[in-house]
């Protein structure tokens, strides 16, 4: 009756969050209430009720399709979730003035943590593939966080701007804009994207990234111009700025379809700019007459990298449910640990095949690397400018969160592997507790204290926890290799951050471009094929990881232990529903190697006809640092989920420890007061009876 009565309790929860009227502004905080009480629901009931045998089906609408999505998972339901949060915080932030007492900062932090919302779904995006809803998955999430970022930095920059500060720093946020902006309209024209995000709105992406370029150049050009009033020799640089800042505001304002505030914002910084321009010029041919350079050769401002996504501190997704206790008299203490038991070897096995696969794909990139390819191919051949193929790649690594998205899930290993720590040091200690009050006990008692001792007893527990804490450390050391191979490269790595725009000016033209020939179709084609596998690879490690992740064989295990089936018989069908992927990846890995064989062949022929000094180019080697930085980054990104996938693990493995010593505790406080009462109505009144830990109740709670 309490498990009825919880279960309607969560199907009220979320009747609250689909029926709420998201519009009004004054129900924002009811609505985000309503939003993360659920949340805590699902939490609950994703650890205890399986889906397929309750027969509950989730219905979401895709927000740009509008298609309607049900789905049996509880994944879909979470991240549904995390994206309304999300949604609600930029619905806030839109809604408050920036004129309003306080307002700049108030809506800065609705904007950052709107994105830190979406950052979280983020996380379970590339797992979300499979549902196949456009808003959640990775192109959008990525370009939602853009935008909000970059209005995030307004913020700061109007406040600046309006108390007349620093010129220096109102073109670093300027220039931060910019490239936010230019970010969300990049991946907007990715083919994912492309149909569902609006022509206007790309029009206005792209107007804000031109608009907010300009008038980096144009706060730059104010210390050039005072730096050369002094010295005398400079002063055409600030030009030379304003030129390019006029460049950039006029294209902007050729943009179609601008109007509104958009396009008076337009019209002040183009006259702003535009007067600017004619008294810096008028100045420099009467006093200074110095030398304009090509505004094309100027450095930009500095990006600032201040403001990151922020999940809001005041939204507690993970707080338990009052009453959720009822939960664990659904299923038997003894089918959690089975449960536990098929969940390792659905990780073992997951395990293997990822490092099947991680290593077939290293010895290629490894090969490929050795060799300069694809960068080769492309640096010779493409005379300048970034390939499409190598720019397609970073966009994927930005669209995934780029650095800020590695850094942050590092932190989360290390976070989730000091939370296992705690855990497993806590039992021990509970461990500890009981035996050392069994031991004082012992001594006062002296041989009338006739049970088992603690440490005899309870040495499974601490031997089940010791391997854990062993594999903890070894986790440990991973993260850690992770970590310093990350910020080993940080030079490279930043780049992957950047526009095309600002990595094109980075990379040096071939000043002879080389006709395509057999060799070179032959090579090219060898690269699409391996990379075409080796993508099919990991999206089967993807897909597998989706399902092992969701696989749950609770009612299978309950209908083992009420037939007296051997676990092994249940365990060993249920492994064979994996097997065709295993079967998928060997197949794939054989195509690889076979593949790769063909590489070299192809790139000795390719060799052999350019000849040893087109493949040591300067060029070459600057695009072969953007390809050996996109494939890191792809392999760190890895790392994190096959970590974050093992710290789920092995808390599932001490959750199963921790109910089996609260059972054992228990049982230990009650024979130890029965034990106490009968010594004592023998007559051991003169012993003085110790303080008792935990005399009447189970320390982890009754089941």
């Amino acid at each position: 009756e309490k498990v009825r009565s919880f279960i309607l309790e969560a199907e009220k929860a979320r009747e609250r969050v689909v029926l709420a009227d998201y519009s009004n502004p004054d129900q924002a905080n009811q609505n985000l209430q309503n939003l993360t009480t659920y949340y805590r629901f699902v939490n609950v009931l994703e650890a205890k009720l399986p889906l397929s045998s309750a027969g509950i089906r989730f219905t979401w609408y895709d927000s740009l399709t509008k298609r309607k999505k049900l789905d049996s998972s509880y994944l879909l339901e979470k991240v549904s979730i995390l994206y309304n949060i999300g949604a609600l915080y930029s619905q806030l932030g839109a809604g408050t003035s920036l004129e309003a007492p306080d307002g700049h900062k108030t809506v800065m932090n609705y904007y950052q943590t709107a994105a830190g919302c979406f950052d979280e779904v983020r996380k379970f995006s590339l797992d979300m593939r499979e549902v196949q809803m456009i808003d959640v998955s990775p192109e959008h999430i990525s370009f939602m966080i853009n935008i909000l970022i970059g209005q995030a930095y307004y913020c700061m920059y109007d406040k600046l701007f309006k108390s007349s500060g620093s010129k220096p720093n109102l073109a670093k946020l300027a220039i931060t804009m910019s490239r936010n902006f230019r970010k969300s309209y990049d991946v907007s024209k990715d083919s994912v994207l492309y149909k569902h995000i609006g022509e206007e709105i790309r029009n206005i992406l792209y107007f804000q990234y031109l608009l907010f370029y300009s008038a980096s150049q144009y706060w730059l050009s104010f210390e050039d111009r005072e730096k050369g009033s002094q010295t005398g020799d400079g002063f055409g640089k600030g030009v030379a700025r304003l030129k390019k800042a006029l460049e950039s505001i006029e294209k902007a304002m050729r943009v179609k379809g601008i109007r509104g505030r958009y396009l008076e914002n337009g019209r002040t910084y183009l006259q702003m700019i535009r007067s600017e321009k004619e008294s810096a010029e008028k100045e420099n041919l009467s006093i200074y007459m110095d030398s304009i350079p090509d505004p094309n050769t100027l450095e930009e401002a500095e990006e600032i990298t201040r403001l990151v996504p922020q999940f809001p501190k005041t939204i507690d997704i993970h707080s338990k449910i009052e009453g959720q206790e009822c939960m664990n008299e659904l299923v038997p203490p003894s089918v959690l640990a089975a449960m536990a038991e098929y969940k390792e070897l659905l990780n073992q096995m997951l395990v293997s095949e990822t490092e099947k696969v991680n290593y077939i794909s290293d010895q290629l990139y490894e090969t490929m690397s050795n060799m300069g390819l694809p960068t080769k191919l492309e640096a010779t051949i493409g005379g300048k400018g970034l390939p499409d193929s190598l720019w397609k790649k970073i966009l994927q690594n930005q669209s995934q969160g780029g650095v800020n998205y590695v850094n942050q899930g590092l932190q989360n290993l290390d976070n989730f592997s000091a939370n296992n720590e705690r855990f497993a040091n806590e039992l021990l200690n509970s461990l500890t507790q009981e035996e050392n009050e069994d031991n004082t006990l012992r001594q006062m008692y002296g041989h009338n204290w006739s049970r088992p001792q603690s440490s005899a007893l309870n040495i499974h527990f601490k031997n089940d926890i010791s391997n854990l804490k062993t594999k903890l450390a070894q986790a440990k050391e991973v993260d850690q290799e992770n970590k310093n191979r990350w910020e080993s490269n940080q030079e490279s790595l930043q780049l992957l951050g950047k526009s095309k725009r600002e990595i094109e000016a980075l990379i040096p033209e071939r000043n002879t471009q080389t006709q395509s020939s057999t060799t070179y179709e032959e090579l090219n084609n060898a690269i699409e094929n391996v990379e075409t596998v080796n993508k099919e690879l990991f999206d089967e490690v993807a897909r597998l990881n989706t399902t092992v992740e969701q696989e749950n064989i609770i009612e299978e295990i309950i209908r083992m232990e009420e037939l007296k089936i051997p676990k092994e018989q249940v365990f060993e069908k249920e492994m064979s529903k994996f097997e065709e992927s295993k079967q998928l990846i060997e197949q794939k890995t054989g195509e690889m190697r076979a593949g790769m064989e063909r590489l070299m062949n192809a790139n000795q022929n390719y060799d052999t006809e350019m000849g040893a000094i087109e493949s040591e180019s300067e060029r070459t080697r600057v695009l072969q640092n953007l390809e050996n930085a996109t494939n890191l980054f792809g392999k760190i990104v890895g790392k994190i989920s096959s970590g974050l996938q093992f710290y789920n693990n092995l808390s599932r493995h001490l959750t199963v420890i921790q109910q089996s010593i609260s059972d054992f505790i228990y049982a230990r406080n009650i024979e130890k007061n029965d034990l106490i009462a009968r010594l004592s109505s023998q007559g051991n009144f003169g012993v003085h009876q110790p303080s008792q830990g935990y005399p009447y109740h189970n320390p982890y709670g009754s089941r």
